[in-house]
């Protein structure tokens, strides 16, 4: 009992440690940081800096027209607003068109190029300003979003890479619920000390391009389906800066709207390789973070089998600490249902099961499937 008790009291330390700070991008920190740096928001995007918009598309184009509208309601306004589109099947090029943003078209991807590097590729290529801004085309952003970003920006001087706030609007899309809390946990977002970050969150990435021709742009993160994470590798192994925060109401987006499915292809495609690229003390703590949260349920079960009322009322409180705890982070990272929590076990076992079908295709090399595109883990 007490080594149950051990991996019980560890896992909640380490959930202590992993979430200690969980840093929004919202204005009054953001202007509170500004001040302390003598920073500050200017009249026109960072500092008179061109500011141009990238979106990879891929079959967006129901996602698509909202960012776009979004982007013509910004407080600050870019100098261009780019839309790659990625070989789409539906409707996706006349929507950039009809929006009156700059099409680019590409169908020539190469056989070695992983995910959306090869459309962002593009994108940089073709844009004019000192500063790119890639976002998911399921990105949403409120009027200050993107005057948000640039005084992140003009704080840190450094690359800014925002988590969105996930915004769920279907019962099945509470099963998302754990797979973020990993990959903020596993990112090393939330740790004590700032700055010990391990990848960007791919969805919302706002870069000088000075240092994105630097380290190569997405030429150096090519042969990955994971590119988010691996251009972090990228800039730190350049000695270039960069900096994560998580989306308010703000800046966020609305994973996986197609379905059940979709949802799993999704995170299958990106969680073994993520894995694999998490340092080893994050993975360390991030797997007795997972089986502290598991264990409690189990040793309830394995109390009740015993006749041990006792401990299984013990083991019931951390069950009651681990959803208080979840409570702590889960509303700072989506609109999940905090009634949910009640029954967390079903959600993560969804992860855990989603996670090693995850590992076995990235050991085996089996292709994932995302989009219409099958794509083969790389070794």
């Amino acid at each position: 009992m007490i080594f149950n008790l051990t991996i019980l009291i560890l896992g909640l330390v380490a959930s202590l440690y992993l979430f200690w700070r969980l840093p929004y991008l919202n204005l009054p920190a953001l202007k509170e940081q500004s001040a302390q740096t003598e920073a500050s928001l200017p009249d026109e995007p960072a500092g008179g800096l061109l500011v141009s918009i990238i979106i990879p598309a891929r079959n967006e184009a129901e996602t698509l027209p909202l960012l776009l509208a979004d982007l013509k309601l910004q407080t600050l306004q870019p100098h261009e607003i780019i839309c790659v589109n990625d070989g789409s099947e539906d409707e996706t090029s006349r929507v950039i068109t009809h929006a009156g943003a700059i099409l680019v078209d590409v169908h020539d991807k190469p056989e070695n190029w992983m995910g959306k590097a090869w459309a962002c590729l593009k994108g940089a290529e073709r844009a004019t300003g000192q500063l790119l801004l890639f976002l998911d085309a399921d990105v949403r952003m409120a009027p200050d979003g993107l005057a948000k970003l640039l005084l992140a920006y003009g704080t840190e001087s450094a690359t800014v890479s925002v988590q969105p706030y996930h915004k769920i609007h279907r019962a099945y899309e509470q099963f998302s619920m754990f797979f973020n809390i990993v990959l903020i946990g596993a990112n090393g977002t939330g740790l004590p000390k700032k700055n010990c970050n391990v990848g960007l969150y791919g969805p919302v990435i706002l870069i000088p391009k000075a240092d994105y021709d630097k380290i190569g742009g997405h030429r150096a993160v090519q042969r990955t389906i994971v590119d988010d994470l691996a251009m972090g590798d990228v800039l730190t192994h350049a000695g270039l800066k960069y900096r994560l925060y998580l989306g308010d109401g703000d800046i966020s987006f609305r994973m996986y709207p197609d379905g059940f499915k979709s949802m799993l292809q999704g995170w299958t495609k990106n969680f073994a390789t993520g894995a694999e690229k998490t340092p080893g003390r994050l993975r360390i703590l991030m797997f007795g973070w997972v089986t502290s949260c598991t264990a409690p349920l189990l040793y309830l079960m394995q109390s009740l089998w015993a006749g041990e009322i006792g401990w299984a009322f013990v083991y019931l409180l951390f069950y009651g600490i681990w959803v208080v705890e979840l409570n702590r982070i889960v509303p700072k990272i989506g609109n999940f249902q905090r009634a949910a929590l009640l029954v967390y076990p079903i959600f993560l076992l969804v992860f855990l099961a989603t996670f090693f079908w995850s590992l076995w295709k990235k050991i085996f090399r089996r292709q994932v499937t995302w989009k219409g595109r099958k794509m083969k883990p790389e070794a």
